[in-house]
């Protein structure tokens, strides 16, 4: 509570690194402009809720859920920096192994260090499929890599 922040890229980050090291996804959700269309206020949230609780009612009418993991923010006015007025931690979900936080869609795709490695180790000929094989030994197999092959064929073609 009370962290500033210097723009909502910067709070982004710093959330995103968060619900990474700590296994859950976030989006981005609610935003408030002011007059001169500026971003006043903003909220990140994580995505994922109770979806199958509206498969057991009998009415089965969807109302509004409430996000339990979340970081809402305000423009200060007289600094315009970004401040953290509430932040909740809890999750109606089971938080995911750490193995498989990159195989969310959000972390999903190659770092700028694996890109940094396939582009050396493509300079030196080695073929697409031998470094697929020699990132996954690196990663301990395919759960943890975060990108297929199809993805790192298509970056080596770009």
């Amino acid at each position: 509570m009370g962290m500033k922040f210097a723009g909502e890229e910067a709070t982004y980050k710093f959330y995103y690194a968060y619900a990474k090291f700590t296994s859950f996804a976030i989006r981005k959700d609610e935003v408030r402009y002011s007059s001169n269309g500026e971003v006043k206020r903003r909220q990140f949230v994580d995505p994922i809720t109770s979806r199958f609780q509206h498969f057991i009612r009998d009415d089965r009418k969807k109302t509004h859920r409430p996000f339990l993991a979340r970081l809402c923010l305000k423009v200060d006015p007289i600094t315009s920096r970004f401040q953290v007025v509430s932040f909740w931690e809890g999750h109606k979900h089971v938080l995911c192994e750490p193995n498989y936080v990159p195989l969310f869609k959000l972390y999903y795709g190659l770092s700028d260090g694996e890109k940094a490695q396939v582009d050396s180790l493509h300079a030196y000929g080695i073929r697409s499929c031998q470094i697929m094989g020699y990132m996954m030994g690196q990663k301990g197999g395919p759960v943890g890599m975060g990108f297929n092959k199809k993805d790192l064929f298509n970056y080596i073609e770009q």
